[in-house]
């Protein structure tokens, strides 16, 4: 039982380092419908264009790859770059909208936070403590 709990825990950081890497790719190849996604739309050109691709291809290739560092190593400390930029993200959204008047999207932070404690089970019970 042991084991098959060791192993479900490991599934929800495979899921979001697998959907995240994808859109890391698609900001590389298809950045208006990755832009969509995230509910923004592109600027036409210049330093913001280029800006917003790098960043955000950055963000989302830096979760995927530190997901599965930490999954093929078997090492939690992995998992925490990814769970401080989500965290944080949540915390951002939770502020635009209480602080400076964007919408307040709570189908979009609570997803983030809960997102944030599905990593933190997986680093606390998915891998061994070194």
């Amino acid at each position: 039982m042991a084991i098959a709990l060791k192993l479900l825990v490991r599934f929800p950081p495979l899921l979001i380092a697998l959907v995240t890497g994808l859109q890391g790719v698609f900001w590389l190849v298809r950045p208006e419908s990755a832009a969509q996604s995230w509910g923004y739309e592109l600027p036409d050109g210049g330093l913001a264009l280029s800006s917003m691709i790098g960043s955000m291809t950055g963000y989302m290739l830096t979760i995927s790859l530190c997901l599965f560092l930490g999954l093929f190593r078997k090492e939690r400390f992995w998992y925490y770059p990814p769970m401080m930029l989500f965290f944080l993200l949540g915390v951002g959204r939770l502020t635009a909208g209480l602080v400076h008047g964007a919408p307040h999207m709570p189908e979009r932070f609570i997803v983030e936070f809960v997102i944030t404690g599905l990593l933190f089970l997986a680093a606390r019970y998915g891998t061994p403590a070194r």
